[in-house]
């Protein structure tokens, strides 16, 4: 946790990328170390926070993330018994392996047993979303359940604040999108402006294969989370999220875009403003605020049949 936090501090706006090979490396070194025992930091749930970290920063080596959920599985199953280890402290486990993008490990088929004995002995109340017999664990501990989207939204409230980098431009956008370009460029388009940690296009490309899919955002480091996600799940032919500005996006999209645009999402509002500084979300017509009459207007334009 220490190096990945260290990491994250030495190279804002991106550059994390620069040093992930040397951090995995570094990674996988103390996980092979905790298994010969002489790792006494890994323990609990710090593979967990240690992949749900990882996700953050952007890495996309999937095979480090099952290593991580098959550590995190063998620590529930040494101490997942014990009185100490609580309901809340088994579900923290599964919920940030979630938010880390995790799918389909057997740790939250063992979370679940594991609470359901627990509820069951101290009749105590699980959360809203704790397992109920019959249920499939994938459905309860989903990137898209509202447990691991509240350790996101965490997440991402830590830096709606911060500075954000200078708009890159539509020129520096088209190389970009010329590097990470999709397979199919006559399929209908979906467009999130201001996705965030790009959840919402994660769950339409999943659902939806006909289909190609464009985020943006400034923030560079939730772009980064996004990306990660996208190519450890294998979507990046038709899922992309670029750091760029919203109406550069649009620009690029009327420009070169050979397909249909399907929809725009605008989850607008929000109460933070592009220049840093707080804002009501009640007051769009104010300066700093992404969305403007401009910006509605060309939205307008591109659905335009």
């Amino acid at each position: 946790k220490d190096l990945v936090a260290t990491a994250l501090l030495g190279a804002p706006g991106g550059g994390f990328q620069r040093q992930e090979a040397v951090l995995v490396l570094q990674i996988r070194e103390r996980i092979e170390a905790w298994r010969e025992g002489g790792a006494a930091d890994l323990h609990g749930r710090k593979f967990a926070d240690v992949a749900f970290l990882l996700a953050q920063a952007g890495v996309r080596d999937e095979a480090l993330f099952q290593l991580l959920a098959d550590g995190a599985s063998e620590e529930l199953r040494r101490t997942g018994h014990r009185r100490s280890c609580g309901v809340g402290d088994v579900l923290a486990v599964a919920e940030r392996l979630a938010a880390a993008g995790v799918r389909g490990h057997e740790v939250f088929a063992l979370a679940d047993d594991l609470v359901a004995g627990k509820t069951c002995v101290r009749g105590a109340s699980a959360p809203a979303e704790a397992p109920q017999q019959g249920g499939e664990a994938w459905d309860r501990h989903s990137l898209f359940s509202t447990r691991p989207l509240l350790w996101l939204w965490r997440f991402a409230s830590s830096h709606r604040m911060h500075p954000l980098p200078p708009a890159p431009g539509v020129d520096a956008l088209a190389r970009f999108m010329t590097k990470n370009r999709f397979e199919d460029p006559s399929l209908p388009l979906g467009v999130d402006l201001g996705c965030g940690l790009g959840t919402a296009l994660l769950a339409c490309a999943s659902e939806t294969p006909e289909m190609n899919f464009l985020g943006c955002d400034r923030n560079t480091q939730t772009i980064g989370y996004a990306s990660s996600i996208t190519a450890r799940w294998g979507l990046s032919d038709r899922l992309c999220f670029a750091a760029a500005d919203a109406r550069d996006t649009l620009c690029w999209i009327q420009q070169t875009y050979s397909g249909p645009v399907h929809f725009v999402l605008l989850q607008f509002p929000t109460p933070f403003r592009l220049d840093g500084q707080s804002g009501n979300s009640q007051l769009p017509e104010r300066s700093g605020f992404m969305l403007s009459r401009d910006l509605v207007l060309q939205v307008v334009e591109i659905l335009a049949p």
